[in-house]
């Protein structure tokens, strides 16, 4: 495309958007610089979005796009409308009162855009400067769910791929990808002083899958981030120019090339595509492409490679890698590279760990990451970049972009793009990121406490991430660290069944997710780190797209669960059909962290199993427990509470023994029950009460405990009592709060 055509394309969006958005606020006069948008061809590309487009239409409210999401032929669940409102990570949940009246939004807009720069980067930082004020307007067609920023990326998406020409092209290709192995990647470490480089692998695989966007947007004709219609945790889908496949076969055979070059088969990038009809971008029909992108993709990852193997033999694929021997790093198991020396460190338990040059940048970058703010800048690599060392070197010689952080405002060089992470004040930067970089950075109070309780405990000094061994001591209780993953139940029925939307809106659904678990996270993370002891204990070792994983002491985890669960039934308007699942593990300090990884998600698979009252999944498994979100966990926290209120006021320990014994007693006999129902015929109950020798022993053991306790404590014993025995009560979880309440009291372990 010529730059001269370009630019007009350029001025023509942002007179319109900026034209729309004044509408929307009732505007008295246009801002200064108001570009021309008066071509007609804007309708043609519009009429792509809706028949009813008008370049000068209206929206009224905007409704949440997760209020459209629910199964077919079931009733619209309560309908919850955005307020108009500057976007920032304080202004995220519906049900916050604050709202920005028109006059303020359109305002502080105007201010802002009279600061846009001029020439090369101009119309990227308009991209997210209109997201900011935009994104809760809603569209001015009035397509269901869809904002006024969505109706403005998908017109740009839609220019940019029809190669600029006033009339749009009859039909697009979606691209789509993904980077299989991440898990392998990210968790196949030794636990051994692994807590340090952790994050850093994991943000690493998130910088890959950015660069990997950035690099397919400069192949296919430096299209603009309006073109990607989604991307988060390794995947991504594009819209780009018809007749790109030439480019994208040529491209992908390269880089994967390279990814096995450097990573021995661990990563490859899936990528695939699909004829995209105009007519169907503004329609429901649009899911069914996206299924058939998505077909295409699941069938390319169990083609590993096979671009490289036509092009270089299969030798390129199953040659020896490597020389053997005892020389290896200690976290990711490889052997140096030639001419590389492994360097050897002592971890906080007083180990000696060999690591290489890769590892050791990967700490390098978590600790460079756990800054609020932070600054991202992105450059096109020069010679210097693609001979610097660790994971700056690895990505430009991958992708052919340079990656550095800051922790203060960046000088910006000509060429280089500057963003800022988890606030969205655009002043000397291009645009803004969320990121839960939540990380647990040992500090003067950690050093002072480590010195007063384990004085043979090495620290070395210096800026440092916290090991697993330090959480799990500084846990309440039993010393553990806690590994917690969660991820939203059904998202394949989500994007197939429950909302069969439009780019559009298919496009505003990703990113409603990922502004949850990329943003919202973070101030969850430390909301709740806050409230411990240790205010720095939650470390985030991934958060974005629909899913997180997260390490900490494990006390925090389970709080840490109740209330992402809480704050996203709040973000979904408490929508039925959108919920979550997930599942903590306790581990001990130098449990290996690969098995840590597996068995938290067997946890959350058994919580993605469970049903009850004909209602799936919602539910948290702890501690080996299954209980749904709701009635039930309220139930379990308040039994906890119970129980470690009554021994902290000097009712004996034995109290949660007991409540462990009757707990057991109980699933035995409902265990011998069920069988009996299943062999009859009978359709089994799990909540159901069901009675034998525990209850006459809870009679029992709970009177005679209570004897010799304060009248208050000995109320309190005798109404626990009652209540065990009744239906649906607090029997079913009897044995998970004793345990809970036992975990959390006791102490003094070493």
């Amino acid at each position: 495309m010529e730059e001269q055509r370009r630019k007009e394309i350029e001025e023509t969006l942002i007179g319109w958007a900026v034209e729309a958005l004044g509408r929307w606020t009732g505007m008295s006069s246009p801002p200064a610089r108001l570009p021309d948008r008066s071509a007609q061809w804007l309708s043609h590309y519009g009429r792509i979005l809706s028949r009813d487009w008008h370049p000068d239409g209206r929206g009224e409210r905007l409704l949440s796009i997760l209020s459209l999401v629910k199964p077919p032929k079931v009733e619209a669940v309560q309908q919850v409308f955005v307020p108009a409102r500057p976007l920032s990570l304080e202004t995220i949940l519906p049900d916050d009162d604050r709202q920005t009246s028109a006059t303020d939004l359109w305002q502080a807009f105007v201010g802002e855009f009279g600061r846009l720069p001029e020439g090369e980067g101009r119309f990227e930082t308009f991209i997210h400067l209109f997201r900011k004020y935009a994104w809760s307007v809603p569209c001015t067609y009035g397509e269901a769910g869809v904002s006024l920023y969505d109706e403005f990326k998908a017109l740009a998406a839609l220019m940019y791929a029809s190669g600029g020409t006033e009339a749009p092209a009859e039909e697009f290709l979606l691209v789509g990808g993904d980077i299989p192995g991440i898990q392998d990647f990210v968790y196949t470490i030794t636990s051994k002083g692994a807590a340090k480089g952790l994050r850093g692998r994991s943000f690493f695989l998130q910088l890959l899958g950015d660069a990997v966007v950035r690099a397919l947007r400069r192949e296919l004709g430096r299209l603009p981030e309006t073109n990607v219609i989604y991307a988060a945790g390794g995947n991504f889908i594009l819209l780009v120019p018809a007749g790109s496949e030439a480019v994208l076969e040529e491209w992908q055979a390269e880089f994967n090339r390279s990814l096995l070059k450097e990573f021995e088969g661990d990563l490859y990038l899936a990528l695939a595509w699909e004829t995209l009809p105009s007519s169907v971008v503004g329609t429901s029909e649009f899911a069914a492409a996206r299924e058939r992108l998505g077909a295409r993709v699941a069938a390319a990852k169990s083609r590993r490679f096979v671009e490289v193997v036509q092009r270089d033999g299969w030798s390129a694929l199953f040659r020896p890698q490597g020389k053997g021997g005892l020389d290896y790093c200690h976290i990711c198991q490889r052997e140096p590279r030639p001419g590389e020396k492994l360097v050897a460190e002592t971890t906080e338990a007083g180990e000696e760990v060999r690591k290489c040059g890769l590892c050791r940048s990967f700490e390098a970058l978590a600790r460079d990451i756990a800054y609020d703010p932070l600054w991202m800048v992105v450059a096109a690599a020069d010679d210097a970049a693609r001979q610097d060392s660790g994971w700056p070197r690895l990505l430009a010689r991958l992708t052919g972009f340079a990656y550095r952080f800051e922790h203060d405002p960046p000088r910006v060089e000509d060429g280089e793009a500057a963003y800022i992470f988890n606030h969205t004040d655009l002043e000397s930067v291009h645009g803004f990121r969320f990121l839960a970089n939540v990380t647990p950075r040992i500090g003067a109070a950690d050093r002072r406490w480590v010195q007063e309780h384990y004085p043979d405990l090495v620290v070395p000094p210096g800026e440092r991430i916290k090991d697993f061994g330090l959480m799990a001591r500084q846990s309440e209780g039993i010393q553990r660290v806690g590994v917690l993953r969660m991820d939203v139940d059904n998202l394949g029925l989500i994007f197939g069944r429950y909302l069969r939307g439009s780019m559009a809106q298919t496009s505003a659904l990703s990113a409603a997710l990922e502004l949850f678990f990329a943003g919202h996270l973070n101030r969850i993370c430390r909301d709740v780190a806050a409230q411990g002891e240790h205010d720095n204990s939650i470390y985030v070792i991934y958060a974005g797209g629909d899913d997180l994983f997260v390490v900490g002491s494990w006390d925090r985890m389970p709080i840490l669960a109740e209330r992402i669960r809480g704050d996203f039934a709040a973000y979904t308007g408490h929508n039925p059909h959108l919920t979550l699942s997930g599942g903590v593990t306790l581990e001990e300090r130098k449990f290996p962290l690969y098995r840590a990884a597996e068995r938290a998600g067997e946890a959350e698979g058994k919580a993605k199993q469970y049903t009850r009252d004909g209602c799936e999944k919602d539910a948290f498994c702890f501690l080996g427990q299954v209980v749904a979100w709701g009635e039930e966990w309220e139930l379990l926290r308040e039994t906890e509470r119970s129980f470690s209120s009554l021994v902290d006021a000097g009712v004996p320990r034995s109290l949660l023994r007991v409540a462990q014994i009757l707990h057991t007693q109980f699933i035995d006999t409902r265990r011998r029950a069920l069988k009996a129902e299943r062999e009859a015929g009978q359709e089994p109950t799990l909540r159901r009460l069901y009675w034998g020798r525990w209850v006459w022993m809870a009679a029992y053991s709970l009177t005679r405990l209570a004897r010799g306790c304060p009248k208050e404590q000995k109320e309190e014993i005798l109404k626990i009592q009652r209540e065990w025995i009744e239906p649906g009560k607090r029997i079913h979880f009897l044995g998970l709060a004793a345990r809970w309440a036992e975990y959390k009291l006791r102490g003094g372990e070493k």
